[in-house]
């Protein structure tokens, strides 16, 4: 057995903490053989993030398996718009702010899926017509005017009955979400997410994502709380738009 699967095997189990249901072990290794030649640094950050991505790979196999174009904002490593392209056949579009990030991401796609990374401010960045959108754990970089932009940008994007997947932190329980905070405020500080954020982390309850959500015209029609021991208050929103239009109704002729 080679080094770099049983690394893996270790990286599933420490998954399972987070769900069982979205990565097995050999989607994991398909996915961390496509980043060969990292730096250590590097490659501890993927692995890092591997290990939170089961239940937001579970809702993407539940809600948007089927679709073929995909917008992945804040894509970071380009984890998330790999394991779109390798499993749902799908053309899938990754940005992110961070150009290190990108530059790994551009780095891991496969000749053989059609993935396609940029890097880009998210609030600024043209959409293509899509499917769907994942927002994963980039909503609490963003003040309550500027999640609203994102999310009116978004809404204009998606198609009709398309489906918007957003990965959150939630207030609750207080002591997670008090301990998250200090870690992102430290993160950001040493730019770990590969630049400079001079903000605030914005942490929101369910009911105010709701209301944001609500005023931008889009309704949740799952929400998931990611149960874990570790210190990480995690929610998940699934949404689609208000406005999704309705088929026209036949009128049958009265004589």
């Amino acid at each position: 057995m080679e080094k770099s699967e049983i690394l893996i095997k270790l990286v599933h189990r420490l998954s399972l903490l987070f769900g069982s249901k979205g990565l097995t072990v050999k989607d994991m290794l398909k996915l961390f053989q496509l980043y060969h030649g990292l730096s250590g640094h590097d490659k501890i950050g993927v692995l890092a993030r591997l290990i939170c991505l089961q239940p937001i790979a579970e809702m993407m196999k539940k809600y948007i398996a089927r679709l073929s174009v995909i917008v992945d904002l804040g894509c970071g490593y380009g984890l998330l718009s790999n394991f779109a392209a390798l499993n749902f056949a799908a053309t899938v579009y990754g940005v992110d702010n961070s150009y290190p990030r990108i530059q790994i991401a551009r780095k891991s796609a496969a000749e053989n899926i059609d993935v396609h990374f940029y890097h880009d401010n998210i609030l600024k960045t043209k959409l293509p017509k899509c499917n769907a959108i994942l927002l994963i754990d980039v909503c609490l970089m963003l003040n309550d005017l500027e999640y609203q932009r994102l999310l009116a940008k978004c809404r204009q994007a998606l198609k009709p009955d398309g489906v918007l997947i957003i990965k959150d932190t939630t207030k609750e329980p207080f002591w997670k979400s008090f301990y998250t905070y200090l870690e992102d405020k430290a993160k950001f500080a040493l730019s770990v997410y590969g630049y400079k954020f001079h903000g605030t982390p914005k942490h929101r309850s369910p009911s105010e994502t709701k209301t944001i959500l609500e005023r931008s015209k889009f309704k949740i029609v799952e929400k998931r709380i990611v149960r874990t021991i570790l210190p990480y208050p995690g929610i998940i929103y699934v949404c689609k738009s208000l406005t999704t239009r309705r088929k026209p109704q036949r009128h049958q002729d009265t004589k």
